[in-house]
């Protein structure tokens, strides 16, 4: 008994030993096939975070990316909200004062945050003006030369 069991394995032993291995390799798989697939809103609560995160490390065109991609799978109001900050922080005025604007459009928005929106879009605005202004003034004085 003890040669059988230090011997090469018969082929008997191989053809049982290979078979088991394949149960289990099916058993693993389908285990992996049965997991539950995240919703959206769980997909979109990860970019949210991660838009969070961004924001926080200052990665503004990150974090309005993040804040993008959960609003196209979860559309939250809050998540225009946040996209407009970023875009606002990162300098892209017109992007951040359309976010606003769609963010107030949605009437279940908090008093609180509807003010701040309504800030902010005449604060964008008025930059966004005098860079007209300043622009145009340029290019008169160009002209003149």
């Amino acid at each position: 008994m003890r040669e059988a069991l230090t011997s090469h394995p018969t082929p008997a032993f191989r053809r049982i030993r290979t078979a088991l291995l394949a149960v289990a390799v099916v058993c693993l798989a389908a285990g992996a096939l049965a997991a539950k697939p995240k919703s959206a809103k769980e997909q979109a609560s990860e970019w949210y975070k991660a838009g969070m995160a961004r924001m926080e490390q200052k990665q503004f065109v990150e974090a309005a990316a993040a804040f993008e991609r959960a609003f196209a799978l979860d559309p939250d109001p809050v998540l225009l909200w946040n996209m407009g900050r970023s875009y606002q922080e990162a300098g892209e005025l017109e992007t951040a004062k359309k976010r606003f604007e769609s963010f107030l459009a949605h009437a279940d928005v908090p008093g609180e945050l509807r003010t701040k929106a309504s800030e902010r879009i005449v604060e964008i605005s008025l930059i966004l003006e005098k860079r007209k202004t300043s622009e145009a003034d340029a290019k008169r004085e160009a002209e003149l030369r």
